[in-house]
């Protein structure tokens, strides 16, 4: 479960203008009561995450995790003096190093989970009494427009189906992931709140809608959907002719410890 450098670059833009503000200024809230806060960024790929969260919230000490040791350097070397590399596998709950930390925080990865992993963290998050914001979680929700080929809805829901498969570590919860883990630390005594963070793809953003495309159609065959590779050259035509757009799904959460100063912060935001 690792994600290609090209990828992610790809995507950065996009994902920096999809997140939540008010989340993530409630998670800088947060790290603000630690006189010198640490952020366990799981899954941190190149970085992307540490970039997005602003000056402020980049001056505290990283803890950077990721499986695939190119990626991690990368990261490790963009956060300099402020950041210490992880190299490991998130299947092992026990071995994250979040002792002594004050945020965690991942970035397109709730949806990728099982709910045994989801309930072991939140365990985890509750007793060591960790703030934590999940950033840009797919939610099942994928617009194109205009509409290129019949069966376009059979093909997204086989896309959606798709999700549900193992990643590695367990049949995921796809879209539900980031819902079922704010459910689980609100059960463990945590305010927990999400909001929207979809992403909105213009013409302009032809190389990611070709990324995103391939990678639907690539998904709807591997279920036996039909009529996915005529829907696939429909799109990429829409897309080079710069009459293609789409709207992503994605959601934010950020879940802090009841009682905490910063909680109060996220009260207002509602859950999609």
């Amino acid at each position: 479960m690792s994600f290609d450098a090209d990828w992610l670059a790809l995507r950065e833009p996009a994902d920096r203008g999809a997140r939540s503000i008010p989340l993530l200024r409630g998670a800088v809230d947060w790290l603000r009561r630690a006189g010198a806060p640490v952020v366990v960024d799981l899954g941190c790929g190149t970085g992307a995450a540490r970039r997005a969260f602003g000056a402020e919230a980049r001056a505290a000490r990283w803890r950077l995790v990721d499986r695939d040791p190119a990626l991690l350097e990368r990261a490790v070397r963009d956060a300099g003096a402020r950041g210490e590399g992880h190299l490991l596998d998130l299947g092992d709950i026990e071995a994250l190093p979040l002792g002594g930390a004050t945020l965690v925080t991942c970035s397109a990865l709730l949806d990728l989970m099982p709910r045994d992993w989801l309930e072991a963290f939140a365990d985890r998050l509750a007793a060591e009494g960790l703030g934590f914001h999940g950033a840009l979680s797919y939610d099942g929700r994928m617009n194109w427009s205009p509409g290129v080929a019949p069966g376009e809805a059979e093909i997204l829901a086989a896309f959606n189906g798709h999700q549900l498969r193992d990643k590695g570590l367990g049949p995921a919860l796809g879209p539900q992931g980031a819902a079922i883990l704010a459910e689980l630390l609100r059960a463990r005594g945590f305010v927990a709140r999400m909001a929207r963070s979809d992403w909105l793809l213009h013409p302009r953003d032809a190389a990611l809608q070709r990324e995103l495309a391939k990678g639907v159609a690539r998904a709807a065959e591997e279920c036996g959907c039909p009529g996915a590779e005529d829907w696939l050259q429909a799109r990429l035509a829409a897309i080079a002719g710069g009459i293609s757009s789409a709207v992503v799904g994605h959601v934010d959460l950020l879940a802090l410890p009841e009682g905490s100063s910063a909680q109060s912060k996220i009260t207002s935001v509602s859950s999609p």
